[in-house]
């Protein structure tokens, strides 16, 4: 009886190809075989299966993050599940790595390339939700001030519209990753819509007395760089959102 001296296999004497690990033997047993097992080698085969596993695992949360409800995640892009897959990941490389298991360490790398192709894909498409509800939400507020208007004699700003339960309680803060604000005077008003963070969204919107939803201007994008980038669609700085 001998042994493989790469993973530490029990092997018959006319055995020329390690069954698990699949390293060639020599036909003399002076290369690959030896009499005794190699502990540390079998030590570190086994961890080739984890490091794959790992690999699965961090395929799995990416498809779990793109297919969860996002509404209610504190940041629409990286949530939980995408943070799990690269750390899967990442630890798989180590493993492979330290394991000296090649094909570990180029299944976890290509697990990482996989997730930078698919989270700004991921981030696109979760981002035109909360770009749609933002335009919503400001036909929300334009017939809430529509009312008030015919109530009132006025426009009236924010607070005032949600007192006068036209607005609901939401309005007081982000409303699925944009803030809105509405400015009042007498006859005008101009209500804005900014995402809460350049991976939010996209776009900012805005609406005046004329109720019309427009794409943001080059001021809102000046006022807001830090949050809001493009901030409106090539030449459409200002124009209404169709």
């Amino acid at each position: 009886m001998v042994f493989c001296k790469h993973c530490g296999t029990y092997l018959s004497d006319e055995t020329l190809q390690c069954p698990k690990c699949q390293s060639h033997l020599s036909e003399f047993g002076h290369n690959s075989l030896s009499s005794s097992p190699n502990p540390t080698s079998a030590r570190r085969s086994r961890l080739r299966w984890p490091g794959l596993a790992l690999v699965v695992a961090s395929l799995v949360f990416h498809m779990i993050a793109d297919v969860l409800p996002h509404q209610n995640w504190q940041h629409p892009a990286l949530s939980l599940p995408h943070l799990l897959a690269f750390g899967c990941a990442v630890l798989s490389i180590a493993l492979g790595v330290v394991s000296g298991q090649r094909i570990v360490v180029v299944a976890g790398t290509l697990a990482v390339l996989a997730g930078a192709v698919m989270v700004p894909t991921f981030i696109i498409e979760h981002q035109a939700g909360p770009e749609a509800s933002a335009v919503a939400q400001l036909r929300t507020i334009n017939t809430a001030e529509v009312t008030y208007m015919s109530s009132s004699g006025k426009y009236g700003n924010k607070s005032e519209l949600i007192s006068a339960g036209l607005l609901d309680s939401r309005f007081e803060g982000p409303v699925y990753f944009y803030t809105f604000a509405v400015q009042a005077s007498g006859s005008d008003y101009t209500a804005t819509a900014i995402p809460t963070s350049t991976q939010a969204g996209r776009y900012g919107y805005f609406s005046l007395e004329d109720a019309v939803v427009r794409w943001a201007d080059a001021a809102m994008k000046n006022r807001n760089a830090a949050v809001c980038n493009p901030c409106f669609p090539k030449d459409q700085s200002g124009n209404a959102v169709q």
